[in-house]
């Protein structure tokens, strides 16, 4: 492994861009109280983010899911990718992952978008999170303990 030189302008355009991607994960959060109206058709989600802004945690009755983002570079890129992990279900001792998503630093993901929605972060807190909370739910098989 080769070390990186760094100076003060690199260390400023890394924490710059290591905090455009937190802001633009927390903006997930934005339409998630929806989740705990009266109105909403599933009762008992609750979301939270994280005091670092680097995890949302959702609880449903005896599940629960953190959507855990990292940072990562694509060619040059500053890019998150947010994985979600089921911490606690009734059939598992440790976390699994459900799977994961990428988006770059306009807040643009790489999400199929099968519904009538739009794919930029902002808009896609409670399409994330119910589909991840539904596969949690309807876990096909427990995956193997090692």
């Amino acid at each position: 492994m080769e070390l990186i030189e760094f100076d003060a302008d690199r260390l400023a355009r890394l924490s710059r861009q290591c905090g455009q991607v937190r802001d633009l994960f927390a903006s997930l959060m934005q339409y998630l109280p929806a989740l705990a109206e009266d109105d909403f058709p599933v009762k008992g989600i609750t979301a939270r983010l994280a005091d670092d802004r680097e995890c949302i945690h959702v609880q449903y009755r005896s599940i629960g899911i953190d959507l855990v983002l990292t940072q990562l570079r694509v060619d040059g890129t500053s890019k998150g990718k947010v994985t979600a992990m089921l911490v606690k279900h009734p059939l598992l001792a440790k976390p699994h992952s459900l799977g994961s998503f990428t988006f770059d630093r306009t807040g643009i993901t790489d999400l199929q978008n099968t519904g009538d929605f739009d794919t930029a972060i902002g808009s896609l807190g409670v399409p994330v999170v119910m589909t991840f909370l539904e596969k949690a739910v309807y876990l096909d098989a427990v995956p193997a303990q090692s």
